[in-house]
């Protein structure tokens, strides 16, 4: 785990950068249903920094015939330095990226969540749950469902880091080591065009066993 330092002196740097962006996505009430989206960007640090970033994210919505559909996002972000202290750390935990995972979670025997590296991978599949939900004063947005699984990694060039191991495997023939991995479901629903709001049940495992449980309220679009 990087030290964190109180004060830090005055830095001057510039980091243009350039990207290569595609989308096709189109969208639902509660997040994209179909299409793709791409964006590969490549950034340079020069003055008191000096670093490069890479980072690429790949996103494909596959529907299935009128509702549901099947989604997929594998993001990478890295930096890299001419020495350490000029790198920048960042975390993969969080609602919207590794779901069930804090970025500093001090129960975490193994903190790898925040690093200068990151790899993030979310499968999942939405469904429409209640078209029209009526309560009695007047009808709501629709109710959508998902499942969800979701695995990453964070680390920091010159530690130890392994992903995972064949030791102690578990039915997939492997147990995570440094990585880490989630399943869970949950309901999302619109609201009036002001929000998306999600309500997930987060369940961590290492794919040998499995780990804590949690529940997680977030206003914010899928994926």
């Amino acid at each position: 785990m990087p030290d964190i330092e109180e004060d830090l002196p005055n830095e001057m740097y510039a980091a243009p950068s350039a990207a290569y962006v595609f989308d096709t996505a189109f969208y639902g009430s509660t997040g994209p249903i179909g299409g793709s989206r791409q964006r590969l960007e490549v950034l340079r640090a020069i003055g008191d920094r000096q670093f490069t970033q890479l980072y690429a994210d790949a996103r494909k919505y596959w529907l299935l015939g009128k509702s549901l559909t099947f989604a997929t996002r594998f993001l990478f972000l890295g930096e890299f330095g001419e020495s350490e202290e000029n790198l920048r750390f960042r975390s993969i935990a969080g609602p919207t990226l590794l779901r069930g995972y804090d970025a500093r979670d001090n129960e975490d025997p193994h903190p790898e969540l925040i690093g200068s590296q990151l790899g993030l991978m979310n499968v999942e599949v939405r469904f429409p749950l209640i078209d029209r939900p009526n309560l009695g004063v007047g009808g709501l947005p629709p109710i959508r469902g998902a499942v969800w699984f979701d695995a990453g990694f964070a680390r920091i060039p010159g530690e130890p880091f392994r992903f995972s191991t064949s030791e102690d495997a578990g039915p997939l023939g492997l147990r995570l080591v440094d990585g880490r991995a989630s399943f869970g479901a949950g309901v999302r629903m619109n609201l009036f065009g002001f929000a998306v709001l999600r309500l997930d049940w987060a369940k961590q495992t290492d794919l040998a066993g499995l780990q804590d449980s949690k529940v997680l309220f977030t206003l914010a679009p899928e994926f």
